[in-house]
């Protein structure tokens, strides 16, 4: 792929036209960014990008295609691609991978603060709250329970005036 080159950037490409090909490269090579047809020789983007999406969910995907319409870019968007570049539009297609990318790196990034996060409320001895715009408290930690008096997480949706709190 010669946009990659004029913007520097190596890359191993691997070409399958079939859906176990496309298995076996993601399981063998473990790819950063799948770009994928939307027409296929023996299978179709779609199905492709479903088969990414069981083998390799965090891996970016879009389609590069000249024969993408308007309604068939939006299914793609809405079944999980992240981008389609239009083969018309070639320069777009550095410019998209390197998007993709980050996009994908920030939700993982996400992933790994919430569940962090999530590990701390887990385990913490303290009372950890969440109130609304109203200091109504729409949650509490599992362990509130034993600091607050209630059953733990009993007080969802509850002022907090009900616990000494402001009104």
């Amino acid at each position: 792929m010669r946009e990659f080159a004029r913007y520097g950037i190596a890359c191993d490409l691997r070409r399958v036209d079939t859906e176990h090909g496309l298995v076996q490269e993601i399981a063998n090579l473990r790819p950063h960014v799948i770009v994928s047809d939307f027409s296929l020789p023996r299978f179709d983007g779609l199905s492709a990008l479903r088969i990414a999406q069981g083998h390799a969910p965090d891996v970016p995907f879009l389609f590069l295609s000249g024969t993408i319409g308007e309604e068939t870019a939006i299914e793609s968007l809405r079944s999980g691609a992240m981008d389609y570049v239009l083969k018309n539009n070639i320069a777009r297609l550095v410019p998209a991978v390197e998007r993709v990318r980050r996009e994908m790196q920030s939700r993982m990034e996400r992933r790994r603060t919430t569940q962090q996060l999530r590990d701390i409320i887990a385990t913490s001895q303290d009372w950890i709250w969440e109130l609304d715009a109203d200091n109504k408290i729409v949650f509490t930690s599992p362990l509130s329970g034993t600091n607050s008096g209630s059953p733990a997480g009993g007080g969802a949706a509850r002022g907090l005036h009900q616990f000494g709190g402001p009104r």
